[in-house]
């Protein structure tokens, strides 16, 4: 019967690359941990944050840009949600049909309400009333709080 022995050195090397395996695993892990993490969090970001959004621009710029630049980071947030890759040649517009087509009814009339208020800032040149921004408001409250729950849920 002969016996097989290994040196010290071989079981050195053997332990240290066992380690460096074990390292390697566990690093990679935590990569792939952090970036969902990350991921889950812009999700939410996106669900939730639109209305302490247009609180802090209301605060800072004017109504007309504050529903400009809101209405185009809902817009963007929605598509990535439903994971739509809408072309840059689109117009607003068509970019809200398709993203309507997405969304249960309910969602789809706050979402078209929000884009008029948008359209009429954008194109009419005109700063929105303190009424129109309050139905801005309230309408993205409701699609807010309706993707949320969707997102909760599902």
């Amino acid at each position: 019967m002969t016996s097989h022995s290994i040196s010290s050195e071989t079981a050195i090397w053997i332990t240290i690359n066992a380690i460096l395996l074990t390292m390697l695993i566990t690093l990679t892990i935590r990569l792939i941990r952090s970036r969902r993490r990350k991921r889950d969090e812009e999700y939410v970001v996106a669900s939730y944050g639109w209305s302490d959004m247009l609180d802090r621009m209301l605060g800072n710029e004017g109504n007309s840009e504050s529903i400009k630049r809101l209405f185009n980071i809902v817009v963007e947030d929605l598509a990535k949600t439903f994971g739509l890759n809408l072309k840059r040649s689109l117009t607003m517009r068509e970019v809200v049909n398709k993203i309507s087509l997405s969304l249960p009814p309910e969602q789809r009339k706050h979402l078209i309400q929000l884009y008029q208020i948008y359209e009429a800032a954008r194109f009419g040149g005109m700063e929105p009333s303190v009424e129109q921004v309050n139905v801005f408001r309230r309408s993205l409250a409701l699609l807010e709080d309706s993707i949320g729950f969707r997102v909760r849920r599902g």
